[in-house]
């Protein structure tokens, strides 16, 4: 299924944290959204899932707009891996794990043999079926992102959502979930903090600054020197990977100065 974010504006407390982001994302892609804390990520990614409604702008799944589409519809369609919440911490985990069913369930259906043998799945995809009758709220954070992961994959929707999923993950799992993530037949939309995550696994990258789209494309040309420069103030070297071709990026001390990025926009997206 195709995602786009056409000219999205959005504002929270009356301060405007995205501006006119314009991003379309093809059917089967996997998309790295990063840039610096506050740049707008998860504000992006909950346009779409329907949490923060754009001020201007539209947000379709295919040619549907997300925000004039029912709520229970849109949940059939976006699976969402979001920071775990302490209103679930009382529920064990199989029971976490199914919540994803709900939208699929009519009044207070029952779960049904499909359900659990999807739940069941998910979990075992993410190494975590050993815990399933244990309470949420008594894992580690590491654990409760799997659980949160399963859950997502146990909605079995064709776009997925992941914000920030690799917090609290040690690196084998993180390379584990990106490996996975990256494994699916679905349209996928990731907030990443870890560039060389992104540029390894991502089939292309996002940049957001300041609120603003500032680069768009495969890892090596939307995460260049000048562009992760500018937007991160970090000197960088971009290498290429010498088994699968991907490009690494090699960081160094941050340059003297550094421009608004408003400024260099231009140059950029030269």
């Amino acid at each position: 299924m195709r995602v786009r974010f056409d000219h999205v504006s959005a504002a929270l407390g009356g301060r405007e944290v995205l501006r006119d982001v314009d991003i379309e994302i093809r059917p089967g892609r996997f998309l790295g959204l990063v840039g610096p804390n506050g740049s707008g990520k998860s504000t992006l990614l909950r346009t779409l899932y329907r949490t923060v409604a754009p001020s201007s702008g539209r947000v379709l799944l295919d040619e549907r707009d997300v925000w004039r589409t029912d709520r229970r519809a849109v949940a059939r369609t976006v699976a969402v891996m979001t920071q775990e919440t302490s209103t679930e911490f009382d529920l064990t985990v199989l029971d976490a794990v199914l919540l994803a069913r709900v939208p699929f369930q009519r009044g207070f259906g029952r779960d049904t043999d499909a359900d659990l043998d999807l739940a069941w799945t998910a979990l075992e995809r993410v190494g975590a079926t050993d815990v399933a009758d244990r309470p949420i709220g008594r894992l580690s954070g590491g654990q409760r992102q799997r659980v949160m992961l399963a859950r997502a994959l146990a909605a079995d929707a064709p776009v997925l959502v992941l914000d920030e999923p690799t917090n609290h993950l040690d690196i084998a799992f993180q390379l584990e979930l990106m490996r996975i993530a990256a494994g699916l037949d679905r349209t996928i939309i990731a907030a990443l903090h870890d560039l060389n995550l992104a540029a390894t696994h991502c089939d292309d990258i996002a940049v957001l600054d300041g609120g603003r789209l500032v680069a768009t494309g495969t890892p090596a040309e939307a995460l260049t020197p000048r562009v992760v420069e500018d937007v991160f103030g970090v000197a960088v070297d971009q290498l290429t990977h010498p088994r699968t071709g991907r490009p690494v990026l090699v960081f160094d001390h941050p340059p003297q100065t550094r421009q608004d990025p408003t400024d260099r926009r231009d140059e950029i997206n030269a």
